[in-house]
């Protein structure tokens, strides 16, 4: 198999860009720093911080989708549980929820429609305590499976929570909810609670599963940067940089 190397060092980071067979892949010789690439983040304080984006995402999680970002945390094991983006609407039958786990380092997803959920958390911790520097986050749903990403590599599921969305019967197109996806903390009916404490980055939200080579490729991208393929699905993109605006569309926070 014939392949050609060609290795860039910015800052602290050296990539090894490898082409064979006509797949372009990223290899990270060093630590991943999105500084080569975030034009900035939003803080969140732990307290009360939060985004509310303007929309409930109704007509993109009722179907098979992706959520990304990259997150800075302030403790990776955190006392208590700190969601990453979450909303539950009034009759509690509808929700979507993404956290670190308490003290654990953990992720977890929860998805819920019309009152049957799947929930996916990783076998193992995926934070150490303390800062956690940068990381990129994703994770799947569709309507067989709920998957979870770290740095653009799958994680093993827990037994029991192992995201299997066939096993309640869950179906996805029955999930309606009235109240706006959060940011930073998780909206439940109009109540703001488990808020982070960190930094986040680059929130993108599509409307198709992103393959696991989609994941590791679009972690070192800006919006502007995101070729035809990995924009194909794209619905929201929120750089958090200088505003919570929406890049791709008009779902501004």
């Amino acid at each position: 198999m014939l392949g050609i190397g060609l290795s860039l060092y910015k800052g602290a980071v050296t990539i090894l860009t490898y082409i064979t067979d006509n797949l372009l892949q990223y290899f990270n010789m060093k630590n991943t720093s999105p500084e080569l690439f975030l034009e900035g983040s939003t803080s969140f304080d732990g307290v009360n911080d939060y985004v509310s984006l303007g929309a409930t995402f109704n007509t993109t999680f009722d179907g098979a989708f992706t959520v990304s970002m990259w997150v800075n945390l302030i403790d990776g094991r955190p006392s208590s549980t700190e969601s990453f983006l979450g909303s539950w609407n009034s009759s509690e039958e509808d929700i979507l929820l993404f956290y670190v786990t308490q003290t654990t380092g953990k992720l977890a997803v929860y998805y819920e429609a019309n009152n049957i959920s799947a929930e996916a958390t990783t076998a193992s911790a995926v934070f150490a305590d303390g800062v956690t520097g940068w990381v990129h986050l994703a994770f799947t749903i569709s309507t067989s499976q709920i998957n979870i990403y770290v740095d653009g590599v799958s994680q093993t599921l827990d037994g029991t929570n192992n995201g299997d969305m066939t096993a309640n019967s869950v179906v996805m197109s029955n999930f309606s909810t009235n109240i706006n996806m959060v940011l930073g903390a998780r909206d439940k009916n109009g109540t703001r609670e488990e808020f982070l404490e960190g930094h986040m980055a680059n929130v993108g939200i599509w409307n198709r599963v992103l393959t696991q080579n989609d994941l590791f490729d679009v972690k070192f991208k800006n919006y502007a940067d995101l070729s035809v393929s990995l924009a194909s699905g794209l619905i929201s993109w929120y750089p958090l940089h200088t505003n919570a605006n929406d890049s791709k569309s008009t779902n501004n926070g």
